[in-house]
Formats: structure tokens, sequence, C-alpha cells
């Protein structure tokens, strides 16, 4: 994602419906910080279960215990 395209184009806010969340944490530290430009960011990721179709979140859990713990990451 592109920050600085975004704040051009007029975009001051964005949604995240669930990339990576390392990836996105890198991003939104940077743009908090001012070390690189970017629009306000809000995280909305899904934990999915794993197998062949699971979502490039980073977040996997196949069971409620599982899940539990991801969602206190």
């Amino acid at each position: 994602m592109d920050g600085f395209l975004n704040i051009a184009s007029g975009v001051t806010s964005v949604r995240d419906m669930g990339n990576d969340i390392d990836q996105l944490k890198h991003l939104q530290d940077q743009w908090d910080s001012g070390a690189a430009i970017g629009p306000r960011l809000w995280k909305a990721g899904f934990i999915d279960g794993r197998g062949p179709f699971q979502a490039p979140t980073g977040l996997y859990a196949d069971t409620a215990e599982e899940a539990t713990a991801a969602r206190s990451t």
C-alpha cells in the first residue's frame, strides 16, 4: 500500500479487511511516527482456520482456544 498516493488522491482513512498483520503493523508504525506519509488505518481483519484456502492474515486458529489466544496478540 502506498500511503503517499492515498493522501495525494484525497484518501485520508482506510480500512484493512485482512492482510498480513506484520506488514500492516509496519506500515501503521511508519505512518503514525511520521517516518512515512499515509492515511489513518483501521484494522478489521479476521482469524482464519488453517487450510489450502486460508486468508493471508497471519492469524490462524482451528480451535476456540487458539482463536482466543490469537485475538489477544
